[in-house]
């Protein structure tokens, strides 16, 4: 694994999985985690986030090494904070989002030749890493997080918006009992909803359904649903006419990240981040991901394969030889 045994990769990686990280980071975890970094030359900066020299280098990696709780840990079937080795696969809490990648990053691109920025706040949507990288003239920013859906790994030139909020409706109706009489409003608006979404030039999806009457003998006539939106650029049109057809209640909005000098707009990776809310003038963005969507990431028993170690490498060494030629 790029000039070192595979076991001693997979310490490396233990080391890290083994280190607390959920955001967010309580000053334990900052320690062990500066402890950690500084064998790569990276220091702590004003914030939550480590970097090494930022100066000299027209090229900056980002990456983050703050996870999701490990929740609900009843189902998970080994320990979160340990890396379990089963068959081929190693198990642990961030193995797959984004620790292993953060590895490889560190691997491939030496400090001595990138700026290397280590976000700890990601997960929660902090902004001290994005600031950093928003008062800096670069020319290539390099994300080396996510997944990638593709059937062979990819390198993107971007990242989609994302949009995620909740939707209200009220009839202004007293509920009553069903039998009474058929309410219709509450129904013919939903209706109108699910077309829309069917309709809908950005990818919509329905992360939640609430209402306030529980008791099931009433008619609901109020119903809140909440959602979440990934779209490019070409589609912040259709976002403003959502915007304005629902008046939804926005939790967070990140717009498209695409380099002033994007080089191919189409390609385009599926996951947002709160960089496209802040950096606005690095002249090329690529994504280079390593994860796979079955990884479960976010979700109890995450993982990686151990051939993704190899292949994730590769792909970061095939961006850094293109550049250079």
């Amino acid at each position: 694994m790029y000039d070192m045994k595979e076991s001693e990769y997979i310490n490396l990686l233990q080391n890290l999985v083994e280190t607390e990280t959920v955001s967010p980071l309580n000053e334990t975890s900052i320690s062990k985690i500066s402890c950690i970094l500084a064998n790569y030359q990276l220091k702590r900066g004003h914030g939550q986030y480590w970097i090494n020299e930022t100066s000299k280098f027209d090229t900056w990696i980002y990456t983050h090494i703050d996870t999701k709780p490990p929740l609900p840990k009843s189902d998970w079937v080994t320990d979160p904070y340990k890396l379990i080795k089963k068959n081929n696969r190693l198990y642990g809490l961030g193995v797959s989002d984004s620790k292993f990648q953060l590895l490889n990053a560190l691997i491939i691109f030496p400090s001595e030749l990138y700026c290397h920025i280590v976000d700890g706040a990601e997960e929660i949507g902090g902004i001290d890493a994005a600031q950093v990288i928003q008062k800096n003239k670069i020319k290539n920013l390099v994300i080396v997080d996510g997944f990638s859906t593709a059937r062979t790994t990819a390198i993107y030139n971007g990242l989609v918006g994302q949009l995620d909020g909740n939707i209200q409706f009220s009839t202004g109706d007293l509920p009553t009992h069903p039998s009474r009489e058929q309410r219709i409003k509450l129904i013919a608006w939903f209706k109108s909803m699910l077309e829309y979404i069917n309709q809908a030039k950005f990818q919509f999806n329905i992360t939640g359904i609430f209402t306030e009457i529980t008791e099931r003998s009433l008619t609901s006539e109020s119903i809140e649903i909440r959602f979440d939106i990934r779209y490019r650029r070409e589609d912040y049109s259709s976002i403003e006419e959502f915007i304005l057809s629902y008046d939804p209640i926005i939790r967070q909005h990140y717009k498209p990240l695409i380099g002033l000098k994007g080089r191919k707009e189409t390609q385009i990776a599926s996951f947002s981040n709160i960089l496209g809310s802040i950096c606005t003038n690095v002249e090329y963005i690529y994504i280079l991901p390593g994860a796979k969507p079955e990884n479960n990431n976010h979700r109890p028993n995450e993982w990686i394969d151990i051939k993704q170690i190899a292949k994730h490498q590769n792909l970061l060494k095939s961006w850094k030889e293109s550049i250079q030629n």
